[in-house]
């Protein structure tokens, strides 16, 4: 009778390591499973409306120096870093920047006064991804700013899960930058 006992107790046990390897190998299948759903090309994209034209816009968009004024990234961490090439407002201009959440960096690639600004943009070993700010005229005289950055994680799971939960925030950034943006734009 203490033999029935012991293998009841050992039984039990092993059940429950059983289930918790179970729910283990479910929560594995559905955390795959789930991510071969999510989109392989995320577009992050904000936009504000901005009374000006767009010269006055691009003297903050198009100057990399200037970002720092209008962009969200000091308020999430006032001690971010940050180094440029000798030319701030060109093709290949490029800022550079570390912060306690680690480094990254973003590059023009085509500038425009009249249409906006297009980037690369790269964290840490990450592949850079591309982005723009651009502008369109509007026909009561102000300009549409849009800031959108587009990334291709293709068959990386945990990226497509990390962009899909990073939405909202990524464009929370946005539109705080833009915020920022159209009111330095507005008040010079």
């Amino acid at each position: 009778m203490a033999d029935d006992k012991k293998k009841k107790k050992s039984g039990g046990i092993g059940s429950v390591i059983k289930l918790l390897l179970v729910l283990i190998v479910v929560a594995v299948v559905a955390f795959v499973g789930y991510g071969f759903t999510l989109e392989s090309k995320p577009h992050f994209e904000r936009s504000v409306v901005i009374k000006a034209d767009a010269d006055d816009v691009h003297e903050w968009v198009g100057d990399l120096k200037k970002w720092d004024e209008w962009g969200p990234w000091r308020d999430e961490d006032p001690s971010i870093k940050y180094t440029y090439t000798d030319k701030t407002d060109e093709v290949d201009s490029k800022m550079s920047w570390t912060m306690k959440d680690g480094k990254g960096a973003l590059w023009i690639t085509r500038t425009d006064p009249k249409n906006g600004v297009w980037y690369k943009f790269q964290w840490e070993e990450y592949e850079p991804t591309d982005g723009y700010v651009k502008y369109e005229e509007q026909e009561d005289g102000n300009v549409k700013v849009t800031w959108a950055f587009d990334s291709d994680v293709g068959m990386n799971l945990p990226m497509r899960n990390a962009m899909h939960f990073g939405r909202d925030a990524m464009e929370d950034m946005f539109q705080k930058g833009l915020d920022k943006l159209k009111k330095k734009v507005e008040e010079n």
